[in-house]
């Protein structure tokens, strides 16, 4: 679960994700959802005299439970290909299995 927090511009560091579009007094657009602060992003922001940001804060990461969701999604996969022998669909069971390594759900 990822929650959304409003913290001072100073508190502000690179790396870090709006939660919501951020836009000016006048309600220009600054910039959009999801955009990823830097360090030159920071400054200008102090510059055009933003003083709050909202940024997405991720969950911690439960590392036992992130090794059975790894392995909950290779059984699942290999179930699901049980039947399948030619190299074509072995070669994708491979791909997917690499995929849901990087990607747990």
């Amino acid at each position: 679960m990822i929650t959304i927090q409003a913290i001072a511009l100073e508190d502000a560091a690179p790396g870090m994700i709006l939660a919501d579009a951020l836009q000016d007094e006048t309600g220009q657009m600054l910039l959009p959802k999801g955009s990823e602060l830097t360090e030159s992003v920071l400054r200008s922001l102090g510059r055009r005299g933003i003083e709050t940001l909202s940024i997405l804060i991720p969950e911690a990461v439960d590392e036992s439970a992130l090794i059975a969701r790894r392995e909950a999604a290779r059984q699942r996969l290999q179930h699901l290909f049980r039947q399948a022998v030619d190299p074509t669909s072995q070669g994708l069971l491979r791909v997917m299995l690499e995929y849901r390594e990087e990607h747990p759900q």
